[in-house]
């Protein structure tokens, strides 16, 4: 998987999908959020088992499609930490 993103949009889609996860849960997964990027569309998804959201990204620029779990807390400081305009994933398939 390989895109790039708008960071402020990403951050704020992000932000809304984790406020459905659980501040403690026995399950490590669910402390995480599900991106899945498509040529047409890219989703975040989130879940505590009992509330789940999914959110569309705008402003994606697709260069391989894919699916990957992001850690909801890393991830979010890396979007509120950096400056830049745009931010680019890739994730090697493990």
């Amino acid at each position: 998987m390989k895109s790039t993103f708008d960071r402020e949009k990403l951050q704020a889609a992000f932000q809304l999908a984790t406020s459905v996860i659980a501040a403690r849960t026995p399950k490590p997964v669910l402390r995480h959020v599900l991106m899945d990027v498509a040529p047409q569309e890219t989703n975040l998804t989130a879940t505590d088992l009992e509330i789940g959201l999914q959110i569309a990204v705008p402003s994606v620029e697709v260069d391989t499609p894919g699916r990957l779990l992001l850690p909801a807390d890393e991830m979010g400081a890396l979007l509120r930490e950096s400056s830049d305009a745009s931010l680019q994933l890739e994730s090697d398939g493990e």
